[in-house]
């Protein structure tokens, strides 16, 4: 990636001493991209950059020029991702009450409306753990929506354990994926589920077990992500299982109280915490109610009783 590549940590401390002067990415790709002075930038690019800096009367235009350019459209993506993050640092922000939008907001404003192209750089530089840009990369992407599904699916392959999580838990807050958005919603949650069968970091696999909870609730057919959340109840770690028995009370199946009940009976055996609390959070959310023991929750679904605020529609003599 030209600006955020290995050397991501690095240039990110240092975005602000690079933009205090008046220079940008030039073109380039990979170790081919240089910080350069305007004046040294190809006479295109130079003109490029400085009608968006000057928020030129036909900036509209010459953004659609430069569209049409893949290199013209990596160049402006990049640096307005500099320039964003540079003024983030310096609090060079629009204070509420002023007029106009600075540098931060217009840099942001842009890179919204270039979702397509700048939602993969977006997502490489999200999976930068701990940092600002992390952060408002992934706010970034979450306000562009439906775009940015692919790119942030595909961080789920990223190398760094870190990355995947952000991608995992950003796509837990994205709207699930509609026909001609690059990806469909079988796919999103396909991706999901190989990682939380056999991703090494657990961090991971917890975040994709929420994920599937969340985008299977609001699915068409989750019938997929329900059965790779009932595999993650024997994961090896209790952070991932109490994600899974949280994702399948999401779900409002009543088939699944009693697996659900069952799981209660062996976290309180193993003095599992988060378990414990993601069951009995699941099970008052379909039988309503207090907190109970696993016998209680049988008697009460043998018997068929819902109480004020259950979750259910039918009875299990209706299954």
């Amino acid at each position: 990636m030209p600006i955020f590549d290995a050397r991501a940590p690095l240039l990110l401390a240092c975005a602000s001493a690079l933009l205090a002067l008046p220079a940008c990415s030039g073109p380039g790709r990979g170790a081919q991209s240089k910080v350069l002075p305007v004046s040294e930038l190809p006479e295109s690019y130079r003109e490029l950059w400085s009608a968006w800096l000057a928020d030129a009367p036909d900036w509209d235009a010459r953004r659609q020029v430069a569209l049409r350019d893949p290199a013209q459209t990596r160049f402006l993506v990049e640096n307005l991702v500099r320039t964003m993050l540079t003024a983030w640092g310096r609090v060079d922000l629009t204070l509420v009450g002023e007029e106009g939008a600075g540098p931060f907001e217009r840099a942001r404003a842009e890179l919204v409306r270039l979702s397509e192209h700048s939602a993969p750089t977006l997502s490489e530089l999200m999976g930068v753990g701990g940092s600002a840009a992390a952060e408002l990369s992934s706010s970034l992407l979450f306000e562009i929506g439906r775009p940015a599904i692919p790119a942030t699916v595909a961080q789920l392959e990223a190398e760094r354990g870190e990355a995947r999580m952000c991608a995992a838990d950003l796509l837990a807050r994205l709207p699930n994926a509609l026909p001609g958005d690059g990806l469909d919603e079988a796919g999103v949650e396909a991706r999901l589920l190989e990682h939380l069968a056999s991703d090494p970091e657990w961090l991971v696999r917890e975040r994709c077990a929420r994920a599937l909870g969340v985008r299977a609730q609001r699915s068409r057919d989750p019938r997929p992500s329900r059965t790779g959340l009932l595999g993650a109840l024997r994961d090896a770690d209790p952070a991932v299982r109490a994600a899974a028995a949280a994702g399948l009370g999401r779900l409002a199946d009543p088939a699944l109280v009693p697996v659900l009940i069952d799981h209660l009976e062996r976290a309180l055996g193993a003095g599992s915490a988060r378990e414990i609390g993601a069951c009995q959070a699941a099970l008052r959310a379909q039988l309503g109610g207090a907190e109970r023991t696993p016998a209680d929750w049988r008697r009460i679904w043998r018997e068929g009783a819902r109480p004020a605020g259950s979750g259910l529609d039918r009875s299990p003599g209706g299954q």
